[in-house]
């Protein structure tokens, strides 16, 4: 049997009550426990539904059966928040034979202004709820199909300015919190491949650093993973002897088999947690650029608009890429499962550094004023 879209390669359907059921899985033991996991369901009253079920009863049971065993927690909590705060309130109390398209795209345009990724998430789960009511007979047509999507905003991480950068880097150094950032600033670790880091992980001898796991949030709390946001993630970095000494010093206060945790409680650094941290670093960097102060309180900032953290990770990427290093290297630099990532930042320098190119051969800088 070939696998669906999903990559699944098992599926069984079986009938109930005159109702097909179709389950799929990734190999025959889950197909199993997904049947008889169906079946007591179905046997219990847990599942009764037909085309007079509402869109927001479908979705609940959408999100059990179909989504919760196939995703991640964190991936799981993310799209629960989705839906229930875009889609459901839309179209929540509309019976699912009484859904149409017009009501579905209305929903889509409400929305434009937003993000590119909320849009498509929004969009992506529309049409996998009234796939699955398609799939299981609820519908006769899938009212999502055609949709259109709406104007949208496509935000990209930013590259610190030189000055920024280098500010940034001398405050890791002095910063209670410096070497966090400076894993993400220099070395292009993820925010949850920082927060996973044991002493372990760390070559002392021969200064190599292996990224093996991340953390997830979910709910803001703080899960293992025992892997990397991809598999390409998995790698191995090359610390420099400054970072190995200062993490020398480090290990010999440390009691924990964890490189960055709660100074309180020991255990692994919450959301909330990192994003306090990163919101002080933040504030101390933009002093160090010269913020006008008032009462201790930022009154105007140096800062230029759009710094988030995954702009630390980002600049660590762009700076090796300016630097004219191998496409390849930089894919495995970054953990990037997918070339085009990686060819999108090369794409992006390239014409900056072809516009700079033309502007200084044509001479507009002269000429300017």
């Amino acid at each position: 049997m070939k696998p669906n879209y999903k990559g699944y390669l098992y599926r069984k359907t079986f009938t109930y009550q005159g109702k097909k059921y179709q389950i799929t899985a990734t190999d025959e033991k889950t197909l199993m426990r997904k049947v008889v996991e169906k079946q007591l369901q179905l046997e219990r009253g847990e599942i009764v539904v037909n085309k007079n079920t509402t869109v927001a009863r479908w979705v609940q049971q959408w999100l059990e059966i179909d989504k919760k065993p196939a995703v991640s927690a964190s991936t799981y909590s993310k799209l629960v928040s989705i839906v229930n705060n875009h889609i459901v309130p839309y179209i929540g109390n509309y019976r699912l034979c009484d859904v149409q398209r017009q009501m579905l795209q209305k929903l889509l345009n409400d929305h434009a202004g937003g993000s590119f990724s909320l849009l498509s998430k929004i969009k992506i789960y529309i049409k996998e709820i009234f796939n699955a009511a398609e799939r299981d007979e609820l519908i006769i047509k899938n009212p999502s199909r055609f949709l259109v999507m709406p104007e949208f905003t496509k935000g990209e991480a930013r590259v610190l300015t030189d000055e920024e950068y280098r500010a940034a880097a001398q405050l890791c150094k002095t910063h209670k919190d410096g070497l966090f950032f400076e894993f993400m600033l220099k070395y292009g670790l993820r925010r949850g491949e920082v927060a996973a880091l044991m002493w372990s992980d760390i070559d002392f001898d021969n200064q190599f650093l292996n990224i093996c796991r991340a953390v997830e949030f979910v709910g803001g709390n703080p899960q293992i993973k025992d892997t990397t946001k991809t598999p390409a993630g998995n790698r191995v970095i090359k610390l420099n002897i400054e970072l190995i000494e200062l993490l020398r010093k480090k290990l010999k206060q440390s009691d924990n088999i964890y490189i960055f945790t709660a100074a309180t409680t020991g255990k692994l650094l919450t959301e909330k947690q990192i994003a306090r941290k990163w919101s002080n670093f933040k504030r101390e960097l933009d002093i160090v650029l010269g913020a006008e102060l008032y009462r201790n309180e930022i009154v105007e900032t140096k800062l230029l608009p759009g710094l988030h953290m995954h702009c630390l990770r980002h600049t660590a990427i762009t700076n090796l890429v300016l630097a004219g290093a191998d496409l390849k290297d930089v894919q495995t630099f970054a953990g990037h499962s997918d070339v085009q990532t990686t060819l999108n930042i090369y794409t992006h320098v390239n014409k900056k550094q072809a516009a700079k190119r033309v502007y200084d051969i044509s001479g507009l800088h002269e000429k300017s004023g």
